[in-house]
């Protein structure tokens, strides 16, 4: 769910004052979701929609006893399977099943690379292949034609009639006619341990030509599939990122994620599990001020498989912060000013133990018995009303510091701000 942006754009709003404010480059910055394929040189990609499975529109996940009866497709498990979807007013691709066969493996390829370059051992997915090793493409045709799903790109319960999305991660690439998914470059989610969907446009060759940028990349792939196997946008500024020679993805190439795939059962094809397996606990432990405007949250985890890793997620849905966990118990300890950004001031926490499940557990933080409430001065007084307005505040509202840590950037245009005072 990118757009092909930069792979990390701290913009200040003040350009001109960058040099003498550069302290204030992270309260206006642009989401660090942002990426861009090394091949793409376009900076005006349309966005990938948020790819967390909180975040996408509600779906059916249980497959009726009787739908296995008559036969429902269901493949190899822990296998990834690409389907090829055509809305039922366009012709089909001739060559779709050599792009995708070429774009898979491209895939593969990288998250082999970037596991091997973060010591992990060059783990890395499978995929559906016949007997002459090329990928299996299954086609399908949509009920609609190709203007609903321009709108409604989201064809999870089409694909759920024909294809157990519990059971197997489906890698789809639906043929619209605009080349973006609702004005977005894909949509990715997990479902349960095993199952889940990436979904990707499956033609570029306008975009390419007119615009210079196109949402069919291993890029975008790359990291769709990054969703439907767990991972949600990251904020990470404590990681290592290992960029692999198919594509710069801010959000896979990182070593949290690659954290992540260790445990991850697509990544572990042939390991046994347990037929009872349990899931992780969490127990929250009350939250600590660390002066002067963090917070440190502290989780009690339990696992009787042994923990591997927790992260951090704000109520945004975002990873922004993450721990690798030993043991059958633990303590993990975050310190951060994230959990201001977020609508009511929610985190979640989501574990994975070494079996590769995962719980997620949200838990609000009340912030004001934790941080001072100390007021900003705003002298110019273009600023003080911008500010106010950009953080839902009235003219006659005191701006605190609490206040400040939810700014997360605004425009000042023509406003005659020459003196910024209060931003830092």
């Amino acid at each position: 769910m990118y757009s092909a942006g930069a792979n990390e754009d701290c913009a200040m709003s003040f350009r001109a004052f960058l040099a003498t404010f550069s302290a204030l480059a992270c309260l206006v910055i642009s989401p660090l979701e942002l990426i861009r394929a090394s091949t793409l040189t376009a900076s005006s990609a349309p966005s990938c929609l948020p790819g967390d499975f909180q975040s996408l529109p509600a779906r059916s996940v249980v497959i009726p006893a009787s739908k296995h009866a008559v036969g429902l497709n269901v493949g190899e498990t822990l296998t990834v399977r690409l389907i090829y979807f055509v809305p039922s007013d366009r012709e089909a691709q001739d060559d779709i099943d050599e792009k995708l066969d070429s774009m898979i493996r491209n895939v593969q390829a990288s998250y082999a690379e970037q596991m091997e370059n973060h010591e992990f051992g060059g783990k890395t997915f499978r995929f559906e292949t016949d007997a002459e090793d090329k990928a299996v493409v299954h086609h399908m045709t949509g009920n609609y034609a190709d203007a609903h799903y321009q709108e409604q790109p989201w064809i999870w319960e089409e694909v759920n009639e024909q294809f157990d999305l519990s059971q197997n991660i489906y890698f789809v690439a639906l043929d619209v006619s605009s080349e973006v998914l609702n004005g977005a470059c894909g949509l990715g989610t997990s479902n349960g341990t095993e199952g889940g969907m990436a979904l990707l446009p499956a033609s570029g060759k306008v975009l390419l030509a007119e615009h210079g940028w196109s949402c069919f990349t291993t890029a975008h792939a790359a990291h769709e599939l990054g969703h439907a196997f767990g991972l949600a946008h990251d904020h990470f500024r404590n990681t290592t990122r290992s960029p692999s020679s198919y594509h710069t993805d801010w959000m896979v190439t990182s070593f949290h994620a690659a954290k992540w795939f260790d445990a991850h059962r697509y990544f572990n094809v042939g390991s046994t599990y347990p037929e009872s397996d349990e899931q992780p606990t969490i127990e929250m432990l009350p939250a600590l001020s660390v002066p002067p405007l963090s917070v440190r949250l502290r989780f009690q985890l339990s696992d009787p498989d042994g923990l591997h890793q927790a992260q951090l997620h704000n109520a945004g849905g975002e990873a922004i912060d993450s721990q690798g966990v030993e043991g059958q118990a633990a303590t993990v300890e975050f310190v951060t000013t994230e959990v201001t950004k977020a609508p009511g001031n929610r985190v979640s926490l989501r574990v994975v133990d070494v079996h590769g499940n995962v719980t997620g557990q949200e838990h609000p933080v009340d912030i004001t018995t934790l941080l001072p409430e100390e007021a900003v001065s705003t002298p110019n007084a273009n600023l003080g009303s911008l500010v106010r307005q950009r953080l839902g505040l009235s003219s006659d509202d005191t701006v605190t510091q609490i206040d400040m840590l939810r700014l997360m950037g605004f425009e000042a245009t023509g406003l005659e701000i020459a003196d910024i005072s209060g931003l830092e």
